[in-house]
């Protein structure tokens, strides 16, 4: 009974967010459903916030949607004069601890000679892989690696195809 009653409740408050606290904008397939929920315990109270959510909405579309300029100027006028009037927080006798102001760290700085070992070591990769990619006897290299390291038989046949070779061992 107390599941039954949570979730009457639930799909009433969803059928009053979705259509409002108006009888007169209920769909006809929904209006039976939400007056048969109105019975029950709680319900006048969500109908209450949704007919006063009603209100609110419609008071903000008969606003004015632009503010003429000497309206904006009054607002911030006010604005201003109310933020003026009171008391800074130290006068009005609460405590407040001053922090000194302290220096922002700086970056730690990198050494000049740190750059140049990573440019240099940048520069002595990309000229040995413009060499090692243009230099028609890689594979005999790359052959007696892959015999050093016990996989000769796959890196040649991946090279023969690369190369349209014949599969000869």
């Amino acid at each position: 009974m107390i599941g039954e009653h949570d979730d009457a409740l639930d799909e009433l408050a969803e059928l009053l967010d979705i259509w409002g606290g108006d009888a007169e904008r209920w769909p006809a397939h929904v209006a039976p459903r939400i007056a048969a929920m109105l019975g029950r315990p709680g319900a006048q109270a969500l109908l209450a916030q949704a007919r006063a959510l009603d209100r609110v909405i419609a008071t903000a579309r008969d606003a004015p949607a632009e503010r003429s300029p000497e309206a904006s100027r009054a607002l911030t006028d006010r604005i201003v004069a109310a933020a003026m009037s009171q008391q800074p927080a130290q006068q009005a006798g609460s405590r407040v601890v001053p922090f000194p102001a302290r220096e922002r760290a700086s970056p730690p700085r990198r050494s000049f000679e740190r750059q140049w070992q990573a440019a240099g070591l940048l520069a002595a990769s990309l000229l040995v892989g413009v060499f090692a990619g243009g230099s028609l006897n890689v594979g005999p290299v790359v052959q007696e690696l892959a015999d050093a390291a016990g996989i000769s038989s796959v890196v040649y046949s991946t090279l023969s195809e690369d190369l349209g070779e014949d599969e000869t061992p």
